[in-house]
C-alpha cells in the first residue's frame, strides 16, 4: 500500500519536546507542493503541525482528495477536537488518529472527552487513540469507542515509514 503523508500546516500550539516534525526535519525531507500536484495513493494521511487549527482548510483538502481519488482512504492525525464542522469533515475521511501528548493540560482532557464522544457517534469510521506514556493525568477511556489504543513513548529517532511519501502543502 502506498501512502501520502500530507502536512497541511506547520503551525501548532503544542511545542512538543520530541515533535516528530522536528525529529524528521520535515522541511528537508518533504516535497513542497500544491494539493493538485499530489498524485494517486492508496491512502492519504492529513497531519501537521496541527491540522484542526484551520478545520475549513482540512474540509476543503479532504473534499478534494475524496473527489479526485474516491477509492483511496483518508485519515486525519490530530491532538485537537473542534465542535465546529466535524460532522462535515467526516463525510470525506475514513477515520481519525487522536493523540494525547505531554504536557497534558486541562484543555487536553476536554478535547479528548469530546473526541471520544464523537467517535462513539460514528461507529462506521475508524478512530485510533495514541497516548504518550508520560502523560500524567486521568483519562476515562472507553475502549469500545476506539479501534486501537496505543500507549507508548515519543520516539527520539522518528523515521518516515518506507511506504510513505511526505508532502508539505504550500499555502
Amino acid at each position: 500500500m502506498n501512502k501520502a503523508r500530507i502536512i497541511t500546516t506547520l503551525q501548532c500550539t503544542r511545542h512538543c519536546k520530541l515533535c516528530s516534525n522536528k525529529m524528521l526535519r520535515v522541511e528537508t525531507k518533504a516535497v513542497w507542493c500544491k494539493l493538485t500536484d499530489i498524485g494517486n495513493y492508496d491512502e492519504y494521511i492529513l497531519t501537521g503541525g496541527e491540522p484542526l487549527i484551520d478545520i475549513g482548510r482540512i474540509i476543503d483538502i479532504a473534499w478534494h482528495l475524496k473527489n479526485e481519488h474516491p477509492r483511496s482512504e483518508i485519515y486525519l492525525y490530530t491532538t485537537l477536537f473542534s465542535m465546529h464542522s466535524m460532522d462535515e469533515l467526516m463525510k470525506y475521511i475514513d477515520g481519525i488518529t487522536y493523540s494525547v501528548h505531554v504536557p497534558f493540560l486541562s484543555s487536553d482532557r476536554y478535547h479528548f472527552m469530546n473526541m471520544q464522544n464523537f467517535a462513539n457517534r460514528h461507529p462506521n469510521k475508524s478512530f485510533r487513540l495514541w497516548i504518550d506514556q508520560h502523560v500524567n493525568g486521568y483519562l476515562e477511556i472507553r475502549p469500545a469507542d476506539w479501534d486501537r489504543i496505543t500507549v507508548a513513548p515519543m520516539l527520539k529517532d522518528c523515521k518516515l515509514p518506507e511506504d510513505e511519501q511526505l508532502f508539505i502543502l504550500e499555502d
